[in-house]
C-alpha cells in the first residue's frame, strides 16, 4: 500500500500533456483525483481509464469563481481535498520589490 493511498487531489489542466502525466502518476501512487480542464473529451477519457480513482469537472479555472467550484466538486465527490496540482494556470510574475500576490489572488478567488 502506498503512503498516498486514498489521498485526494485536484489536478487543474489534468486532462492533457504534463497535467495528464501528473494525474496518472498520482493515481499510480494511490491518489483519488479530480481532473479539471476546459475540454471535456480528454477528461472523460482519463476518468474512463481510471474509474475508481478519477472524476472530472469541465471548467476554465481562469474564470472568476471557477476554482472554488472545482474545489467544491472535489469535496462533493471525495469528502475532502488534500493536494493540488496546477498544470493549467500561468500567472504573470515579476521579480521585483514591487511584486505582489495580486495576480495570483485575482485568479484564484
Amino acid at each position: 500500500m502506498s503512503r498516498f493511498s486514498n489521498r485526494v487531489a485536484l489536478a487543474t489542466g489534468g486532462g492533457t500533456g504534463i497535467g495528464r502525466a501528473i494525474t496518472k502518476a498520482m493515481v499510480a501512487e494511490g491518489y483519488k483525483v479530480v481532473v479539471n480542464g476546459s475540454r471535456e473529451e480528454p477528461l472523460k477519457q482519463l476518468a474512463a481509464e481510471h474509474p475508481d480513482a478519477v472524476r472530472y469537472v469541465t471548467t476554465d479555472v481562469t474564470e472568476k469563481g471557477a476554482p472554488a467550484a472545482a474545489m467544491a466538486f472535489v469535496v462533493e465527490q471525495f469528502d475532502r481535498l488534500e493536494s493540488w496540482s496546477t498544470a493549467r494556470v500561468s500567472v504573470p510574475w515579476h521579480h521585483s520589490s514591487h511584486s505582489t500576490m495580486t495576480p495570483w489572488n485575482r485568479r484564484w478567488r
